[in-house]
């Protein structure tokens, strides 16, 4: 994976559309939802015997009167975790952990740090395990 293949996407939700929205649409409630291409509305119901969807407009109306999203802006570098930080918090472990364990976690460390310098990259780490 390359950092390029990953996007910031910007948040277009009007909050203040979604607030007056009566019954307020909620996603823990969602059972079902649709998109259809070329429509910025939402299409969702809550219970599977309604056969009725609710349709909801929920983006801001700058969005709607220019009639596209923007394109979203790539990521150019990795957000991975830095090595001076995992050194950190290695060293920090040390100090309250057990001498007997110490050992076990630099071997641990080495073994770790060796297997996904060669496999992953530090972006491709991130969302694997996060």
């Amino acid at each position: 994976m390359e950092p390029n293949m990953f996007y910031e996407w910007e948040d277009y939700t009007s909050t203040y559309k979604l607030s007056r929205q009566r019954p307020r649409p909620c996603l823990q409630q969602m059972v079902e939802v649709v998109f259809q291409r070329g429509s910025t509305n939402m299409k969702y119901r809550n219970t599977f015997s309604n056969d009725e969807f609710e349709e909801v407009n929920f983006i801001t109306a700058k969005i709607l009167k220019s009639g596209q999203l923007p394109d979203p802006t790539p990521v150019l570098q990795p957000n991975g975790i830095d090595s001076t930080w995992k050194e950190n918090i290695v060293k920090c472990q040390g100090k309250i952990m057990p001498g007997e364990k110490s050992s076990l976690n630099s071997s641990f460390k080495s073994s770790f740090d060796e297997f996904f310098s060669s496999s992953f990259t530090n972006l491709e780490f991130f969302y694997l395990f996060s």
